[in-house]
C-alpha cells in the first residue's frame, strides 16, 4: 500500500516538470548544439524531445503502478535481479567522476568573465569553487528544494528578458534534407540529452497526482512545452548573435549574449548570477552524492569511516570523498586534454544506460499498452546510446565492474551459514 500523498494538480505538476529539466545546462548546451549542428540545431532539440518523451512516460507509468523511493534501481531489481539492481546504484555514483567537473568548469568560466580574468585562471577558479563547496557542506548548509526553484525562476526570467530584447528568430535554420543532415542532427542528440537528465523524477510524480490518468499527461506536456520554449529561444539567440565557437566561447555564451543584447554594462552582473546558479547547483548535487555515500556506508557497502559525520551532522568524510573524486576528474581532464563535450557525453551515457535498464524492466513488468510504450522507450534509449558513440564505453565499464562486485557479494551472502 503506497503512503504517497495524492495531492498534485496540473499547476504543481507543470512546476515540477519545469524545475526537473531547466538548469545550468542552458548556460552552455544551446551554444554547443549550434556549434556542432549549425543550422540544424533546432531539429536536434526537437528530435531529443521526441526521444525523451516515451522514456518520461515510462517512468511516470512505473511511478504510478509501482511507487518506490528506490527509483530505477528498485525497478531493475524487481524485474531482473538483485545484483543488477544494486549495480545501477553504483552506476549512478560513477557520474561523480565526469559530471560535476563540467558544471564546475562552466561556473569558473563565468566567474573569470565577471572578474575579467584570462582563460588560464579557469582551472584555479574551478578548484577554489570546490573548496567553497567543501566549506559550506561541512558547515551544515542544507541544499533545499527552494534553492532549486530559485535557480529555475532566475533562468526563466533571464531567458524571457533576453528574448524580449533580442527577438529570437528561426531565420537561418533549416530542416534536414539529406542523410548526412539527419546523421548530424542525431549525433548532436548525444550532447543535448544533458538538459533532459532527471527523467527518473517522473516516477515519483506519477503516483502523486489526484487524477493521474487525466492531469499527469497535461502537466507533462505543458511543462515540457515551457522547457523547450526556453531552450529553443536560447538556441535561436545564440546563433542569431553568433556567440558560439570554441570551448571557452561556448562555456561563456550566455554572458556574451547579454553583452550583445543588453550591452557590456550588464555582462558582469549576469556572469556573477550565472556563477551563483552553477555553484548552488553543484552544491546541491555534491551534497546529494555525499548522502548517497553515507547511505552506502550505513548499509555496509562501503567502509564505516565513509559515513562519519561532523559535529554539525554534515556527512564530512563522504563530502571529502566527493571533492577528491572531482579533483581527480579535473586533473585527468587537464592532463588528457579531454574536451567538455566528451565529458558531457560520458555523463549522458551513464544516465541513458540507467534509463535503458529501467525501460527494459518496465517491459518485463507490464502488459498491453504499457509494454508497447516500454518497447518504444527502449528503442529511444538505444538510439541515444548509438549517437553518444565511443563515450558509452565509460558507463559500460562502470556497469560491468559494479555487476561483478555485486554478483560476487551476492554469491558470498548465499554461501554464508544462517
Amino acid at each position: 500500500m503506497s503512503n504517497l500523498k495524492k495531492n498534485l494538480g496540473i499547476p504543481a505538476g507543470i512546476a515540477m516538470t519545469v524545475t526537473t529539466f531547466i538548469g545550468p545546462g542552458i548556460l552552455m548546451l544551446p551554444a554547443m548544439s549550434v556549434d556542432r549542428a549549425g543550422d540544424l540545431a533546432l531539429t536536434t532539440w526537437w528530435l531529443t524531445l521526441l526521444l525523451v518523451m516515451p522514456i518520461a512516460l515510462v517512468f511516470a507509468m512505473l511511478g504510478a503502478r509501482y511507487p518506490s523511493a528506490g527509483g530505477a534501481a528498485h525497478y531493475v531489481k524487481a524485474a531482473l535481479n538483485a545484483p543488477l539492481g544494486k549495480a545501477v546504484g553504483w552506476l549512478f555514483l560513477s557520474v561523480l567522476l565526469v559530471g560535476p567537473t563540467v558544471a564546475l568548469k562552466v561556473g569558473a568560466s563565468y566567474l573569470a568573465l565577471a572578474l575579467g580574468l584570462p582563460p588560464e585562471s579557469i582551472l584555479w577558479l574551478t578548484l577554489l569553487t570546490l573548496v567553497a563547496v567543501l566549506m559550506l557542506g561541512n558547515a551544515g548548509i542544507e541544499a533545499s528544494a527552494g534553492i532549486q526553484i530559485a535557480i529555475v525562476l532566475a533562468l526563466i526570467i533571464a531567458v524571457s528578458w533576453l528574448s524580449l530584447r533580442g527577438a529570437p528568430s528561426a531565420v537561418g535554420f533549416r530542416i534536414p534534407a539529406t542523410q548526412q543532415d539527419w546523421l548530424l542532427s542525431l549525433s548532436t542528440v548525444g550532447i543535448v540529452f544533458w538538459c533532459f537528465m532527471g527523467i527518473e523524477v517522473m516516477a515519483h510524480m506519477g503516483a502523486e497526482f489526484r487524477r493521474p490518468q487525466r492531469d499527469f499527461p497535461i502537466a507533462l506536456l505543458i511543462g515540457l512545452a515551457i522547457v523547450v520554449a526556453c531552450y529553443l529561444a536560447t538556441v535561436m539567440l545564440i546563433r542569431q548573435y553568433q556567440v558560439y565557437g570554441d570551448e571557452l566561447t561556448n562555456s561563456q555564451s550566455f554572458g556574451l549574449l547579454v553583452v550583445e543584447i543588453l550591452g557590456a554594462g550588464w555582462s558582469r552582473a549576469f556572469a556573477i548570477g550565472a556563477f551563483a546558479i552553477v555553484f548552488a547547483n553543484a552544491l546541491i548535487y555534491l551534497l546529494g552524492f555525499a548522502r548517497m555515500i553515507l547511505s552506502l556506508s550505513q548499509s555496509g557497502a562501503l567502509p564505516v569511516w565513509c559515513g562519519h559525520t561532523n559535529l554539525k551532522g554534515a556527512p564530512a568524510n563522504a563530502l571529502r570523498i566527493c571533492i577528491v573524486i572531482c579533483c581527480t576528474s579535473i586533473a585527468l581532464m587537464e592532463v588528457l586534454a579531454l574536451p567538455v563535450d566528451h565529458m558531457i557525453e560520458m555523463t549522458n551515457g551513464v544516465f541513458i544506460t540507467v534509463y535503458g535498464l529501467a525501460c527494459f524492466a518496465a517491459w518485463r513488468l507490464t502488459r498491453g499498452i504499457g509494454r508497447w510504450l516500454s518497447a518504444i522507450a527502449c528503442a529511444s534509449c538505444l538510439l541515444i546510446m548509438l549517437k553518444i558513440g565511443v563515450a558509452m564505453l565509460y558507463p559500460a565499464l562502470m556497469l560491468a565492474a559494479a555487476c561483478l562486485i555485486e554478483t560476487l557479494r551476492y554469491r558470498r551472502s548465499l554461501s554464508m551459514p544462517v
